[in-house]
């Protein structure tokens, strides 16, 4: 439909309407016509008595019947002998004079209020078109720009800073040409980035990174000495040993699993308790680089149906400090004691800085972020009871309980920015 007819169609139906509107409030007095009577009917009713009284206004004359029933209204000729035919009727008569049949200013409002509200409406609409290229008559119309290569195009280097956010956008963008356009720019690109702690980013092909190897390290203990971490081959197995008591669980470092980087505790005052067991290493000489998940393998059994062991990998700082790196949890039923059983402790990149050590410690419990095993063997959320339980671990050697971990050569950072 062409344009202009459609504007023009739109102006007739607001027309149409304001012109209903006006004659609506141009008569609103028609209503009450159905009062109004003849001259003749209004000397009848005189005559016969029916009229009680009258107004005269010059020629008009409204008045009421001796019944109450209704008003009435009649416009009189010159008649110079109404006055005395009313009187002989006992009519009560009024007299005003013609200039209070004048509208009152309401009145004149309510008459002239279509012809106001025409005059500003089309006011507006003439206002809009002047101004805004004919944004009135735009109904449904889209505000959409085209942008073509050519107009309105933003590159790379219109956009100043945030030089991150450009680096990621690129690689997206050379992403989907790749795959999209068929326009293989030949680059090759890595599926992993990563951040190692206390260094900063890297890249990879995979992640445990390529170059990463596997570590294991034996949880070694001896009469008479703190437990220790150390390779596998020079450490002779030995049972490590233990009780739960369930009236005294090990506490929590943290009572909420996310607050643990903002809190950092510090953990070594519940390394002295003796249901909690640590092993750990000898310092570090030099910068040992950690890339991907870490196990522990545990070889345990109980004295009750079952056991909860709980385990952390911490950083031991010069200082004595300890803080957590990674943790895991498992539950032993009586099937599984004195057998390899693998707690995930999860994945790490991390730094362990010159002079720092590796320990791993194990307890049975860790409340009130876990909810304690109950011993028996019965679901924890349900049971009513607690036992006592002994626990023992099988360390040292081959066959015994030991960490694994993947470490990586040491390498700068990818944004060659290193955090000390």
């Amino acid at each position: 439909m062409n344009s202009n007819f459609r504007n023009l169609a739109i102006w007739v139906v607001i027309g149409l309407l304001l012109m209903a509107l006006f004659n609506l409030f141009q008569n609103p007095g028609q209503g009450r016509r159905g009062n109004e009577i003849s001259y003749t009917e209004f000397l009848n009713g005189v005559d016969a008595g029916n009229i009680s009284e009258v107004t005269i206004a010059k020629h008009r004359i409204s008045g009421s019947y001796r019944d109450k029933s209704a008003g009435f209204t009649t416009v009189a000729p010159e008649d110079p002998n109404l006055v005395e035919r009313l009187n002989k009727k006992g009519v009560k008569i009024t007299a005003r004079p013609p200039e209070e049949d004048v509208p009152s200013i309401l009145g004149v409002l309510v008459n002239w209020f279509p012809m106001l509200l025409l005059i500003g409406v089309w006011i507006f609409f003439m206002r809009q078109m002047q101004s805004g290229g004919g944004r009135a008559m735009g109904f449904g119309k889209s505000k959409a720009k085209l942008l073509t290569e050519r107009h309105g195009r933003v590159t790379f280097e219109d956009v100043a800073g945030v030089d991150e956010a450009k680096s990621d956008l690129q690689e997206i963008v050379e992403f989907l040409r790749d795959h999209l356009d068929g326009a293989a720019s030949g680059r090759h690109r890595p599926v992993a980035t990563w951040h190692l702690g206390h260094v900063g980013w890297h890249t990879d092909d995979a992640w445990p990174p390529p170059k990463a190897t596997e570590v294991r390290l034996s949880l070694a203990s001896s009469p008479g000495m703190a437990g220790r971490l150390e390779p596998p081959d020079l450490t002779p197995s030995a049972w490590v040993r233990w009780e739960h008591d369930p009236e005294a669980l090990v506490p929590s470092s943290v009572l909420d699993p996310f607050s643990l980087i903002h809190e950092y505790p510090d953990e070594r005052a519940i390394a002295e308790r003796p249901d909690v067991q640590t092993f750990t290493s000898d310092a570090s000489g030099q910068p040992l680089d950690i890339a991907g998940p870490i196990d522990l393998t545990v070889v345990a059994s109980a004295t009750s149906p079952s056991v909860a062991l709980f385990a952390k990998l911490l950083d031991v700082s010069p200082d004595g400090e300890a803080h957590q790196l990674v943790r895991g949890e498992r539950r032993l039923l009586g099937a599984e004691y004195e057998a390899p059983v693998r707690i995930p402790l999860g994945h790490l990149g991390y730094r362990l800085r010159p002079g720092h050590r590796l320990r791993v410690q194990i307890s049975a419990s860790d409340f009130p972020l876990f909810l304690p095993d109950p011993g028996d063997g019965t679901n924890p959320w349900l049971t009513t009871k607690d036992v006592r339980s002994g626990i023992s671990l099988l360390t040292g050697d081959v066959d015994g309980t030991f960490l694994s971990l993947m470490t990586t050569p040491g390498r700068a950072p990818d944004d060659a920015e290193a955090v000390r």
